[in-house]
């Protein structure tokens, strides 16, 4: 048997011609070997003795640890043809196991895409080559095909439209029930890439086509038709499950959580969109919405709205109801404990807005993807529902709120009878509406909101009134939020703040003394101005770069007293010495007796 050879000789190749070339000289040596030409044919029929084909060829280097140069001595032993033709001996073995040795590797190493079909007609010409499995036609292709891929994936490319076209064409002419095995074949060892994924589609094309062009020379019965539908949806399948998996791992998403959801690729992208986005930087924002839009592409997600409309709605939604009662009915002066800090005091009453905070980002930037106006009616009615029957309560209902300043203009605003200004009246509404429930004031919402808020707060402090911390943080709430400067009313709740460590009030009501002429003549107001700044400036040891900004904010309060802070600013003074800020303790001096400037 004479065939060019395309490829270079393999080591496989030169191993058995090497061993071969020593045994046939052992073997005429043999005295025992009396027809030496009877003995060469059963040693290719009944396979070769397993002492004499070693691993170790004659051309190994001794002492190879130490040599790392090892000489190409192979192709100089091997005759001249050998360099042009494939050798035609190991075609005559018949044992499977020296088959499997010495010929299948030979013929791998020749194989390619556009030689395979010739290998196939050849090796089924020979009797004792056409039943071995390792010869069969599936296998000769998915080698060949194989071949190709790991040669392209290993230059950093991708196959070529002409190889793509001879791949899908070799597939046609395959068994159509076999284009599945075959194509697993080719890919089994394959890293993850393109590559790999291509050869998926090519064979789900192949099949699809033959389902959606029926060959009328070969037609098909329904149990074959259903055979290759079932292949089709099992080829897409994993062609959307591998996809997913390299998009994930490029994008650095894959690991133990996104691994179990890629069998549920709409959950698996509510997971991202929840989990796995930056939602407050622009660049990291854009890079995993685009990983996520390829995602759905991937795995041909008609409903990716849908998705993003079920999560703007679970968004909204509180983690944590705002607990409006909790609080102890028997706690009439609160916390006064000097060492309870700001955030402490203050915890169930401070709502702070959360405009810019994640929760409210994530909800805008997605609203943006999907029919804005559809969200806003729902948004909208969520302002205007009794908290006790909205899933999270209030914190939903101020979430709503920021979401629609934040997302929608006033032009689309307009379209549903709403305006800022309406949202912002609800808000203030939807607040105090907590405050009065904290309080334990039964006034209904309506009512409060029609009142003159001096009259509410006149009632609110009325002799026999039961204070609590509660009460005295929504009727300072009033107080600056509406203008009051009644000097006797502001006194009291100054001094109720101060024993019930409403810190944050507290200060924010001093501010407002400063800014009603009418009230600098308020009772003790240097000296409650004074333990404000004692509170602030305590919590600070020392001035680091980190909290400069924080103590000279500080500072800049206690200076700003609008009256002289006489003896009540020694303290302050004394505690700034105490550090040595001389300048400071200095500029205290003179606020505490302007008679020094």
């Amino acid at each position: 048997m004479e065939r060019p050879r395309k490829t270079s000789i393999c080591k496989d190749e030169l191993l058995w011609f090497t061993n071969r070339e020593k045994q046939m000289e052992a073997d005429k040596r043999d005295p025992n070997v009396e027809n030496f030409g009877a003995y060469c044919r059963c040693f290719f029929e009944q396979g070769t003795r397993p002492v004499s084909f070693s691993a170790t060829s004659s051309f190994s280097e001794e002492n190879q640890d130490n040599n790392l140069y090892e000489r190409d001595v192979l192709v100089i032993t091997m005759p001249d043809m050998a360099k042009q033709r494939l050798p035609f001996h190991p075609f005559l073995y018949l044992a499977p196991a020296d088959m499997e040795r010495f010929l299948v590797p030979i013929v791998e190493k020749e194989l390619d895409i556009y030689n395979v079909l010739s290998w196939q007609s050849m090796l089924r010409i020979v009797p004792w080559l056409k039943t071995p499995h390792h010869f069969s036609r599936t296998r000769l292709l998915s080698v060949a095909v194989g071949k190709i891929s790991a040669e392209v994936i290993a230059k950093g490319q991708s196959l070529s439209i002409s190889e793509q076209i001879t791949i899908k064409q070799l597939l046609e002419q395959r068994s159509r029930n076999a284009v599945v095995s075959c194509v697993s074949m080719c890919f089994k060892k394959l890293p993850l890439c393109e590559t790999k994924i291509l050869l998926l589609e090519i064979g789900r094309d192949v099949a699809q086509q033959w389902l959606m062009v029926p060959d009328e020379s070969q037609p098909m019965d329904e149990s074959e038709r259903l055979a290759v539908e079932e292949n089709v949806k099992r080829l897409g399948e994993a062609i959307e499950k591998y996809n997913t998996e390299l998009i994930l791992k490029r994008s650095g998403l894959y690991n133990e959580k996104t691994c179990d959801l890629t069998e549920n690729p709409a959950e698996l992208i509510g997971y991202l969109y929840s989990n796995c986005v930056d939602w407050q930087s622009e660049k990291e924002r854009e890079n995993s919405l685009a990983v996520i839009e390829e995602l759905a592409r991937a795995n041909h997600l008609t409903n990716l709205q849908s998705i993003q409309e079920e999560l703007v709605t679970s968004w909204l939604i509180a983690d944590k109801a705002d607990d409006a009662y909790a609080v102890d009915p028997n706690d009439t002066m609160g916390n006064v404990d000097m060492g309870v800090n700001n955030a402490a005091g203050d915890e169930n009453e401070v709502f702070l807005l959360p405009f810019f905070d994640v929760s409210v980002d994530r909800i805008v930037y997605l609203l943006k993807l999907i029919n804005m106006e559809k969200i806003m009616p729902e948004l909208i009615t969520y302002l205007r529902r009794d908290p006790s029957t909205v899933a999270g309560g209030y914190r939903t209902i101020v979430r709503a709120a920021c979401v629609l300043l934040r997302a929608f203009s006033e032009e689309q605003l307009k379209k549903a009878n709403y305006s800022q200004l309406k949202i912002c009246v609800d808000l203030d509404a939807v607040l105090y509406g907590r405050l009065l429930e904290l309080a334990h004031v039964d006034i209904p919402l309506d009512t409060f909101r029609r009142q003159e808020k001096s009259v509410v707060v006149r009632g609110l402090v009325a002799p026999g009134v039961r204070w609590t911390p509660q009460l005295t943080f929504l009727i300072a709430s009033l107080i600056v939020d509406n203008d009051i400067a009644d000097r006797s009313v502001v006194e009291m709740v100054l001094n109720r703040l101060q024993a019930a460590q409403k810190r944050e009030m507290f200060i924010t009501l001093l501010l407002f003394c400063r800014q009603e002429k009418k009230l600098h003549r308020a009772k003790n107001l240097a000296m409650l101005w004074a333990r404000a700044a004692d509170w602030s400036l305590a919590s600070i040891e020392s001035v680091t770069p980190k909290l400069r900004g924080e103590f000279e904010r500080w500072f800049y309060f206690a200076i700003s007293c609008p009256v002289e802070g006489g003896r009540a600013f020694d303290s302050i003074r004394n505690a700034l010495r105490a550090r040595n800020y001389t300048i400071a303790a200095h500029l205290i001096g003179v606020v505490a007796s302007y008679a020094q400037v």
